[in-house]
């Protein structure tokens, strides 16, 4: 009789015996092939071509798209008599000898003659080919960026390279969006499209208007920005001189620079709004302060010196909102003195000065204001006039966004969607939850009041004025800092000009700026201005602004009929 202890072992001994057999058909299983039963593996399909997405302005007018074009291009390799294939092509595609001669330059294999072939070219250069006259050249479909706005907001759409990557502008920011890595079980991979803020219809006035400017003046260059008040949308830009986008090669680097967003300067009487603004919110001052303007302001620091500030000419009696209106530099840096070094810096920063904004463009700066412990005694006197701080553009429309709205100072903004090939919106711009309020309702109102009254006779900015619309404007003409130190630049000036529109219902921001004007004038009042008041002019006639001038007539001509 077999014992307990012997079935049990007997027992686990075919056990392992039974896994072992198991373990091993199961490899001789993978071992032995199964034919139809095995699967070979299949490089994954991948898009053959990109094809990058489309840039549109907010009314949906195009502003950068991919199309096809035809190159003449010559595989050297096969040519055998390169002089003979000169002349030929030459007089079909336009070029002289040595134009050709410089596409060939250290080329070995292949050469790029011409790109953006005319339709007859390329017909003609077709039949040489068929008939063996042009042996080693090949006619390439190519595909390209086009921009069909030409110069208008160029330095904001930017440029792709002849591989189609861009390299500049809204271009070179949403490269990867707009020209995405080619994808898998694709024919072709799209990019998604972009939608700015931009209103091309009010880009063309304020383009147009600028252009004026310059060639009126003689300025050496100049920049407009337009902004939505209400929502900090960028509704127009420009920086002249300009340059067009599908000939970037032969621009220059100055032309191509946003300088809306890269430009430091010291902004002159332009920012005594935002320092009467914080002198009157801090109550330092109330809006019942006076000050006898006699054309000479002099105070004596802490340091015992003695110092002197010039007005124009005498302004006599001078409350806030008539400081504003005839651009009292002794007023306002007076009152400044009412208020301290740090409060006045904290409303300064507070209105967005220093402040770097997040704008898919390059270069973007947040100006420049030295620290209180840097300032002298008569850096609050100074700065309350535009000297002593470095600022953009941007940053003086987006601060004077606080009081077109009562206080609350919005962001800017360029990008208002993204959205696939077949409209799915991928992203949009979302207004921030929290608001940034810098001033109160009735220090903005007292501000829009003074710059109401520098538009009418007395005013310094009485060219903003258009009838039948309220306009609120401060006018500034501000020396220009020498970029290698040492003061400022010798009759070399700033003439520029902000205002707000319709301030019965704020909705537009405009800042015009002309740098070294060599006309008659240098003041902005006479140069900056007038482009402004063209501006809101062409804004009414194109429907964006409604006149009461305009309503009144329609009445009166609805009586008659």
């Amino acid at each position: 009789m077999v014992s307990r202890e012997k079935q049990i072992l007997n027992g686990v001994r075919l056990i392992i015996i039974f896994i072992f057999l198991l373990i091993i058909l199961r490899l001789v299983w993978l071992i032995i092939p199964h034919g139809a039963s095995l699967k070979n593996y299949e490089n994954p399909v991948v898009a053959s071509r990109v094809v990058r997405g489309t840039i549109y302005d907010r009314n949906g007018a195009v502003l950068a798209i991919e199309t096809p074009y035809y190159a003449l291009a010559l595989h050297l390799d096969k040519v055998k008599d390169i002089e003979s294939i000169i002349s030929t092509i030459s007089p079909v595609i336009g070029m002289d000898r040595d134009e050709v001669h410089k596409a060939l330059e250290n080329k070995i294999r292949y050469a790029l003659i011409k790109k953006n072939l005319l339709t007859s070219e390329k017909d003609q250069l077709e039949s040489l080919i068929q008939e063996g006259l042009l042996q080693g050249a090949v006619i390439e479909k190519r595909y390209g960026r086009v921009y069909p706005q030409v110069y208008h907001a160029s330095q904001i759409i930017g440029f792709t390279n002849s591989n189609n990557v861009g390299l500049e502008g809204i271009e070179y920011t949403y490269n990867e969006i707009l020209s995405p890595a080619p994808r898998v079980n694709e024919a072709i991979t799209y990019g998604n499209d972009i939608t700015l803020t931009l209103d091309m219809n009010i880009q063309f006035m304020l383009d147009i208007n600028i252009q004026q400017m310059v060639k009126e003046h003689l300025a050496q260059s100049a920049v407009g920005i337009i902004i939505d008040s209400t929502s900090g949308a960028i509704v127009a830009v420009t920086q002249y001189p300009w340059y067009d986008n599908a000939l970037y090669a032969t621009s220059s680097e100055e032309s191509r620079k946003n300088s809306f967003v890269t430009d430091m300067r010291e902004p002159g009487s332009v920012f005594k709004i935002f320092s009467l603004a914080a002198e009157l919110d801090s109550q330092a001052i109330d809006a019942d302060e006076h000050f006898y303007c006699d054309g000479v302001y002099t105070f004596t620091g802490e340091d015992g010196n003695l110092t002197t500030i010039n007005c124009v000419s005498p302004h006599g009696d001078v409350d806030p909102t008539a400081m504003i209106a005839r651009s009292c530099n002794g007023a306002v840096a007076a009152w400044s003195h009412a208020m301290t070094k740090d409060t006045f810096r904290d409303y300064i920063v507070n209105f967005g000065f220093t402040h770097i904004y997040d704008l898919p463009i390059t270069g973007v700066s947040g100006g420049y204001l030295a620290p209180t412990t840097s300032w002298s005694d008569r850096s609050k006197a100074t700065i309350s006039f535009g000297q002593e701080i470095a600022v953009t553009p941007l940053q003086i429309v987006v601060a004077a966004s606080a009081i077109a709205n009562g206080g609350e100072l919005v962001t800017p903004y360029l990008i208002s969607n993204v959205t696939t090939k077949e409209g799915e919106v991928v992203s949009t711009y979302e207004k921030p939850s929290s608001t940034h309020n810098v001033i109160s309702k009735e220090t903005a109102s007292i501000i829009l009041e003074g710059m109401e009254e520098a538009t009418v006779p007395g005013g310094t900015a009485t060219k903003t004025f258009v009838e039948g619309v309220r306009v609120a404007s401060k006018t500034g003409t501000a020396q220009v800092a020498d970029p290698n130190g040492g003061g400022y630049l010798k009759n070399t000036f700033l003439a520029s000009t902000l205002s707000i529109f319709p301030i019965d219902n704020p909705k537009y921001i405009i800042y015009v700026a002309a740098l070294d004007p060599k006309g008659d004038t240098i003041w902005g009042s006479g140069i900056a201005s007038p482009a402004i008041g063209n501006v809101i002019s062409d804004m009414v006639r194109s429907g964006y602004i409604t006149s009461s001038a305009i309503e009144e007539v329609s009445i009166v001509d609805e009586k008659i009929n």
